[in-house]
């Protein structure tokens, strides 16, 4: 299962807005979903913050350089 992107759950392709708006969500019903998803991000991003520090510890030097290019090249 290694190097498989994750089956997406669908978030990451719809818009606030545009749950609102399909769903009919209230305005205090907005401000959570919001909050949620602004959860899920910093979590996301700290997990592959986790992830990339322990892929560097076991790289040597060359590597490091590669695997610091290959996530600019991704990040593009």
């Amino acid at each position: 299962m290694h190097g498989t992107p994750p089956v997406s759950s669908g978030l990451s392709s719809m818009s606030v807005t545009e749950m609102k708006n399909s769903l009919n969500l209230s305005d205090e019903q907005t401000r959570q979903l919001t909050s949620i998803l602004d959860d899920f991000s910093h979590y996301y991003d700290n997990l592959l913050a986790d992830g990339n520090s322990r892929i560097v510890q076991i790289l040597n030097p060359d590597q490091k350089k590669l695997f610091d290019q290959m996530l600019l090249q991704h990040r593009k």
